[in-house]
C-alpha cells in the first residue's frame, strides 16, 4: 500500500520529534513504496530550492533521507522517480496563480534535471 501524497505536511509529529500519525489518507492505494519515498524527497528538494529561509537545512535533511531510503531500494530508481516528482511540481505556480508563474514553472522543470543526471551514479545531486 502507498499513501499517494506522502510528504512532511502529512505527518503528525510530537514535541520530541516522533511521528505519531499520518493524515490525508484518501489517496491510499496499491502501489510502489518507492513512489511515496520519492514524493517526500521531491517536495523537500523543490522546497529547498524555491524557499529562501532554511535552504541549507532542507539540503541536509534531504541528504539524510536519501541515505536512509537508499538502504532499502535501488538508489538509481529512486533518483529517477524523484525527478518525476520534481517535474510534476512545476504546475504549482500556475495553480496558485503566482504573478511570475511561467518563469517559476520553468525553474521547477529545470530542478528535475539534476536528479536524472544523478540517477546514473545512484547518488543525490550536489547541494
Amino acid at each position: 500500500m502507498t499513501h499517494g501524497d506522502f510528504h512532511d505536511s502529512q505527518l503528525l509529529i510530537d514535541d520530541a520529534g516522533a511521528i505519531t500519525g499520518i493524515v490525508d489518507l484518501d489517496g491510499v492505494a496499491p502501489g510502489h513504496r518507492l513512489d511515496d519515498l520519492a514524493t517526500m524527497l521531491g517536495r523537500i528538494w523543490t522546497s529547498g530550492r524555491t524557499t529562501t529561509p532554511g535552504n541549507a537545512r532542507f539540503d541536509r535533511y534531504g541528504q539524510e533521507l536519501f541515505a536512509s531510503f537508499a538502504r532499502h531500494c535501488d538508489p538509481s530508481d529512486l533518483c529517477r522517480r524523484i525527478a518525476g516528482v520534481v517535474f510534476g511540481r512545476a504546475t504549482g505556480p500556475f495553480r496558485v496563480q503566482h504573478p511570475d508563474w511561467q518563469a517559476t514553472a520553468l525553474t521547477r522543470i529545470e530542478l528535475a534535471e539534476p536528479w536524472l543526471t544523478a540517477a546514473e551514479a545512484g547518488t543525490p545531486p550536489a547541494s
